[in-house]
Parts: structure tokens; sequence; C-alpha cells
């Protein structure tokens, strides 16, 4: 699948009351998902996959945060 260059996160996302009830760590890995959506906003969701892809550099992002992220 295409992935889109330059996505950019709409300014509602700053009054978002949806957003802003998430925690700080579910806040932080919904932004670093966006820029590896394909070009219809979805990617593989396996915990590990995003891990690898997404924030595998954040070593408090431990696969049962990052799971407990993205139920949230």
């Amino acid at each position: 699948m295409p992935q889109a260059k330059g996505r950019m996160i709409r300014v509602d996302i700053s009054k978002s009351r949806k957003f802003a009830s998430l925690n700080p760590d579910s806040q932080r890995l919904f932004v670093m998902l966006i820029p590896h959506l394909n070009s219809y906003g979805k990617m593989d969701g396996q915990t590990e996959f995003v891990k690898g892809k997404c924030v595998p550099l954040l070593k408090d992002m431990n696969l049962k945060k990052i799971e407990k992220c993205l139920a949230e």
C-alpha cells in the first residue's frame, strides 16, 4: 500500500476532549503513529510492529505499555 508523504495533524487536535483525556503516553504514541500510516490511514497494529517501527528508541515504551496505550 502506498504511504503518504507529509502527513499533517489538524489543528482540531488541540481542542479535542478525546485526545486530552488520553494519558500522556497514549498521546505521545498516537503522534508517533501518524507518519507510519499508509495513505488510507492504516498500518499493522501488532504491538511488536508498533514498537519496532514507530518507537524503537523510546526505552520507556515497552510492549506492555504500548499494548495499554493502543487499547486506550
